[in-house]
């Protein structure tokens, strides 16, 4: 019996390594939905994706991903796309493409990335394009920079869309703490925070039996949509951004290890980004009760800020609730339905 059971692991762990081994070698298509670029610094874009409504001065949706992550993950294969299903809805939709950041970005913060990226994004779709205002959609980091654009713009902003954001980061703090000496080494060390150290900090929120369980899992399938999907997602989960060390350094410090976000502290060219600004801006709140990246108790604290809100719970994981097999009925319609109330 023991040898059997050794066998069978032996055999798992063949399996397993293999297909991680196809993984790496799989190579993802990125946005998948037809689009194209109306924007672009550096290597950061604004993907406009195919008009369906045509009517001019209307609200236009922006999607904002996570500057950590690419932002594919919101389109990453027909039929699992939220931004396929928006314009399918004949929502005008658009996406910032971050992009990795260039060496002369190294020092860049979150102030530089609001005042020479994401203002500018909000001054072509107000000004060039002629949308009336704007619904902003931030998923993850995303939704951050979202709350953040809101506040400092409120008479354009028509509601926002948090979908798994942290804002008490006390729950972070204790990675940080103890793995100190490595936080302070990379942020006196380097000028970009590498994609693969950011891919190791995942790991930390992960744990090693879920991931197995789910290679596993998808070893097992025999539905094909659902392996190409699996491929695509775990390929994009190692396709991460590079940081650069400014913004390293807000997130760590500002964020993490003193939590000025929710102790309404954080400041963005001399302006208080203070959350009860919120409290007339509607949004819609996204949460999972099994995301392990974004815990619900730390992105339910923005509700208290919140009057005019929308509450969605799925019971998906961080990112299973974007695209998963119940993303339809759990996130995507009652989203829409949402956005369309505001209309």
């Amino acid at each position: 019996m023991y040898l059997n059971a050794e066998q069978t692991s032996f055999e798992n762990f063949q399996k397993l390594y293999q297909n991680f081994s196809n993984i790496i070698k799989f190579q993802p298509k990125g946005f998948v939905t037809d689009h194209k670029t109306i924007w672009q610094h550096n290597n950061t874009r604004l993907l406009k994706f195919p008009e369906k409504n045509n009517s001019p001065y209307k609200s236009a949706i922006l999607f904002i991903p996570s500057l950590l992550n690419q932002g594919y993950i919101l389109d990453i294969m027909s039929g699992y796309s939220l931004i396929e299903f928006m314009t399918q809805q004949k929502e005008d939709c658009f996406c910032i493409d971050w992009g990795e950041p260039l060496s002369q970005e190294s020092e860049y913060t979150i102030v530089d990335y609001y005042n020479k990226k994401i203002i500018k994004i909000i001054d072509v779709l107000l000004y060039c394009k002629n949308y009336k205002n704007l619904i902003l959609v931030g998923h993850c980091f995303g939704g951050i920079l979202g709350t953040i654009t809101a506040i400092l713009n409120k008479d354009h902003i028509k509601g926002i869309a948090l979908i798994a954001t942290p804002f008490d980061f006390s729950y972070y703090a204790k990675e940080i703490d103890s793995h100190s000496f490595l936080f302070n080494y990379v942020q006196q060390n380097f000028t970009l925070i590498s994609s693969l150290f950011i891919n190791n900090l995942f790991c930390l929120l992960t744990s090693f039996d879920k991931k197995y369980s789910k290679f596993m899992h998808f070893i097992n399938s025999t539905d094909y949509k659902q392996r190409e999907l699996f491929m695509r997602v775990e390929k994009w989960s190692l396709d991460n951004l590079s940081m650069t060390r400014g913004v390293f350094k807000e997130i760590i410090n500002d964020f993490i290890v003193n939590n000025m976000l929710i102790k309404n502290k954080l400041y963005l060219n001399k302006i208080n980004i203070n959350l009860n600004a919120l409290e007339n801006i509607p949004c819609f709140y996204a949460a999972s009760h099994r995301d392990t990246i974004v815990p619900k108790q730390s992105s339910e604290y923005i509700l208290k800020y919140i009057k005019h809100k929308k509450i969605n719970l799925s019971n998906s994981g961080h990112i299973g609730m974007i695209l998963g097999k119940n993303a339809k009925k759990e996130l995507w319609f009652p989203l829409f339905n949402w956005i369309s109330s505001l209309k």
